[in-house]
């Protein structure tokens, strides 16, 4: 009887699996490179520093629309002060005739307006002006900041050299838009050794001060 022939095995095709695997390593190698480019012109990196507690007199500063507005606590006070006074003078000792002004009164100062009525609730509700100029620190490198004076920052940079490490920090109220900018801000900050915190606001929140709390969370 004619035997009977074995049947041939079927050759596997590997020139779609090669094609693949180069591809992948080209990509592979294409990723490298980029991010050896990128890392070739990172300057400097700033590490995020552990929060704490911290009992030093905060320095307000608002990042809004990606520019800094600084909120002047002491003009504020001088202003509240001077209307109070007045109101009270014009009230003759009359108490309601006295919360009825307070409640009406309304004060400019550079950056915002000042509502009195929560005045009467211990607060202060600051409402920023539309008109107001804040500062850009778009012109402003690391290797500007490294020098003695840094010309492009503004007041920014005078506020900066005339904080007391020791006893001040900075406390930015940062709003949904300007996220890049209180990061920008928070690292010259640290570069020139002085510590931050941070608050969150939304876009149309006014800024409440007063009542105290809790001690802040530094970094």
């Amino acid at each position: 009887m004619p035997k009977k022939k074995k049947g041939k095995k079927a050759k596997v095709n590997l020139d779609s699996f090669l094609d693949i695997m180069t591809c992948l390593l080209g990509v592979l190698v294409l990723i490298i490179i980029l991010t050896s480019i990128d890392a070739s012109q990172t300057k400097m990196i700033v590490p995020t520093p552990m929060a704490h507690l911290s009992t030093k007199r905060p320095v307000f500063v608002e990042c809004r629309g990606n520019l800094l507005y600084f909120v002047d606590i002491a003009q504020i006070r001088k202003a509240l002060d001077d209307e109070l006074a007045r109101i009270e003078k014009e009230a003759g000792g009359d108490r309601d005739k006295m919360l009825q002004m307070m409640s009406d009164a309304v004060l400019d100062t550079d950056n915002y307006k000042l509502d009195l009525s929560f005045a009467l609730a211990g607060q202060n509700l600051l409402v920023p002006k539309p008109d107001a100029k804040g500062i850009s620190l778009d012109g402003v490198t690391v290797d500007t900041l490294l020098m003695k004076s840094v010309q492009n920052a503004g007041w920014y940079e005078k506020l900066l050299s005339e904080l007391n490490m020791a006893e001040d920090m900075i406390t930015f109220l940062v709003r949904d838009d300007s996220y890049a900018i209180f990061k920008k801000a928070r690292g010259f900050a640290w570069m020139k050794g002085i510590e931050c915190s941070y608050e969150l606001l939304d876009v149309t929140d006014p800024i409440k001060l007063g009542l105290g709390g809790e001690a802040s969370l530094a970094q």
